[in-house]
Formats: C-alpha cells, structure tokens, sequence
C-alpha cells in the first residue's frame, strides 16, 4: 500500500466520484462554476463553467456569464495546494487560502448562491482561520471518517492521503444545509458552527 502525500510539488488531485455525486445532490443536480480545475477533471465534476491554472481562478468572477444559467453560481472548489513558486507574485501564499479568500470575497460580492470547498487536509482548518476573511470553521463541515482517495493528476486512483480531509458548506443566495448534511452524514461526521 502506498500512502500519497499531496504537497506544492502535486498539484491537480482531483476529487473521487462519490464525493462529487453529493456535491450535485446538494447543488440540487449541477454545479455551475469550479474555479480550480482543468478539461480532465471536469469530466468528472462536469461544471457548466471552469477555469483552469491558465484562466486563473483567482482572477476571475465565479458566476455563470452567459447563457440559461447566467448569475449567482453554486461553486465547487478543490483548490491546488502548496505555494506559489519562488519568483511568482504570490510566492510564499498559501494556494488553498487565496481559493478560500476569493470564495469569500465572491460571497460577499453576491455571485455566489451557495459552495463547498474542499480542504486536502484538515490542517486547512487552522491556516483558514484569522485572515480577515470569515474563517472556515464559521460553515457547515464534513470531517470524513475515512481519509478519501483523490485521483492523482495522471488519472489514476490511489490510497488516501496520509492525513484527514475537511469539506465545507458555504452557505449564500440559496441555503442547503440541510441537504449537505443529509447527503455527507454517510460520508463522516457533520459538525455546525457555534
């Protein structure tokens, strides 16, 4: 058995199949934008709307902009982990907090109806936290009981990751948190903010 453990040298781990089937069910059938993706992963999460590393999801508005879906957008974000290279503007930063700050700031715009982020690890948890950003553990989370087995960025299956993994509920225009629970309760345990 090899455990993988995903750092800044990995990024593109996509999410298995069974989680994404719950995250549609949630999103009531379709996920309208996924920020941090790429043509072969959305073949799996089959967003109306992505942008890949080259798009730029930081530097885009998550909303849909065109077509029958146009506006509000729910969003599904498994964001890249590790940091920017040594040299690019944003060396130093951690990749999942610039995901995490910009779904907040699109929030708050009013672009999104609701989201679930992805948190690789649950050490997420803590570097999402005082940013001045409203912190993660302010939503709706699944902690799952048993570390998932993301796809590495060849396509191919692989053991869990060597630590726990987080997934949030992020609440806006439209509000499932009941949905999210009923769908994830299998998955591990559901915690709500205090």
């Amino acid at each position: 058995m090899t455990l993988v453990q995903h750092t800044s040298g990995a990024d593109g781990w996509r999410t298995p199949d069974p989680i994404l089937e719950r995250v549609r069910s949630v999103f009531g059938g379709i996920i309208d934008v996924d920020p941090a993706s790429s043509v072969e992963a959305n073949a799996t999460v089959r967003a109306q709307q992505i942008f890949t590393e080259r798009d730029d999801g930081l530097a885009q508005p998550w909303y849909l902009d065109s077509g029958v879906y146009q506006g509000k957008a729910s969003v599904y974000c498994n964001p890249p982990g590790g940091k920017y290279p040594k040299g690019h503007a944003l060396s130093s930063k951690s990749k999942t907090a610039l995901f995490w700050d910009k779904l907040m700031q699109e929030a708050v715009l009013g672009h999104v109806s609701h989201a679930i982020f992805m948190c690789f690890s649950v050490s997420s948890l803590q570097v999402l936290q005082g940013r001045g950003a409203k912190s993660v553990t302010s939503f709706p989370m699944c902690i799952p009981a048993k570390r998932l087995a993301f796809i590495d960025p060849t396509g191919e299956d692989r053991d869990g990751p060597s630590h726990a993994n987080a997934i949030i509920y992020v609440p806006g225009h439209t509000d499932r948190t009941a949905e999210f629970a009923q769908y994830f309760w299998d998955v591990g345990g559901i915690m709500m903010p205090y």
